[in-house]
């Protein structure tokens, strides 16, 4: 990989330009990378599928969000490991005023990762409220 400098997206019809201000990291983009993912990206490409930032500008008929706008991406057309990542309105959720951007970085495929993990890998569950020492 390497640093490049490329023309700021501008937003198309159903599209959204986010201002990416945390970028999540899963293993799907460190295999992309590698070249060892079922899908290669054609290259030069921009990776990154999950991200956190603010809507910068939005395009036509665009209504879920707006300019000022915390998001978290959920896929880009793009790319997050950018200063400005363009996706389409579906890929685009609005945060609560309680998550942070590098929270909300981690909602799409990390936090869907570790769900799995915990709760149909390891079958983690609630504890009971008793306490026992065996």
């Amino acid at each position: 990989m390497k640093v490049e400098e490329t023309p700021q997206p501008a937003p198309g019809p159903a599209q959204v330009l986010v201002r990416i201000r945390a970028a999540g990291v899963n293993p799907a983009d460190a295999y992309a990378r590698s070249g060892n993912y079922a899908t290669k990206p054609p290259v030069p490409y921009t990776p990154g599928s999950d991200g956190a930032g603010v809507v910068e500008s939005v395009g036509p008929d665009v209504k879920s969000v707006k300019p000022g706008d915390w998001v978290y991406l959920a896929r880009t057309v793009s790319g997050t490991y950018a200063e400005y990542a363009l996706a389409l309105e579906p890929q685009v959720q609005r945060l609560s005023e309680k998550i942070s951007l590098p929270q909300g970085a981690g909602i799409f495929v990390p936090y869907a990762t570790a769900f799995r993990a915990l709760s149909q890998i390891a079958r983690a569950r609630p504890a009971t409220g008793r306490r026992s020492c065996a």
